[in-house]
């Protein structure tokens, strides 16, 4: 079985800013993941397309 799967992490989006919108709380959100940084909508657009493109696998 094949699972392709987005999982961006934290996204800067106006359900995430509920948390907290102050920068004490972006730095420990950031250092929750490995990349170190907060997604945004437009980033994971892409690879979201790219990934629901019929493929011939």
């Amino acid at each position: 079985m094949r699972v392709n799967a987005l999982l961006p992490g934290a996204m800067d989006i106006a359900m995430t800013k509920e948390f907290g919108d102050s920068t004490k709380v972006r730095i420990f959100i950031k250092h929750m993941h490995a990349l170190k940084r907060i997604a945004t909508p437009e980033k994971i657009t892409l690879p979201a397309v790219y990934r629901s493109v019929k493929s011939d696998f």
